[in-house]
């Protein structure tokens, strides 16, 4: 019975404009994103909020295999076109005959200009072998999906009425 009465009081409390705050929100109507921990936003995970993350192409080496040598150091010789002799005049004989090519000393490879014989050149889709995440556009931060970056939530246990 006494429960019907305190009821009543406060519907009539209602009726005539008073208010109760809510005890998990303290009648904001929102609470705290524990998500986040009411920033906003969260480390971006792919680059560890570091906003760039290892380039895929060298795995951040910096360095690539070179495609002009396949990572020998070594092409074949634009003389001899890699027999390592070629037809030339022999001025002791006054004809022409075949002789040690004297670019590739008879070998048939010389050392490649693209990588300066390293077998390796420098990667050109990165920077000191890092590229943006593309993630978080490089910010190192993403939106927290659960507050949609505001921070806040509505209140479950008032529905945000406060």
């Amino acid at each position: 019975m006494r429960y019907k009465y305190l009821f009543i009081f406060v519907l009539f409390l209602s009726s005539v404009g008073c208010h109760f705050n809510c005890d998990s929100c303290d009648g904001e109507g929102e609470i705290e994103c524990s998500y986040c921990e009411q920033e906003g936003t969260l480390e971006c995970e792919p680059c560890e909020g570091e906003g760039e993350i290892n380039c895929p192409e060298c795995d951040g080496e910096e360095e690539i295999e070179c495609s002009e040598c396949d990572g020998d150091g070594e092409t074949r010789c634009r003389e001899c076109y890699g027999s390592g002799e070629k037809n030339d005049y022999d001025y002791d004989t006054g004809s022409y005959r075949d002789m040690e090519c004297d670019e590739c000393d008879g070998d048939g490879e010389i050392e490649c200009d693209e990588c300066d014989g390293d077998g390796e050149t420098t990667c050109r889709d990165c920077n000191y072998g890092k590229i943006e995440c593309q993630d978080c556009s490089g910010e190192g931060r993403i939106e927290c999906e659960d507050c949609e970056g505001e921070g806040t939530n509505v209140c479950e246990d008032c529905n945000g009425e406060g």
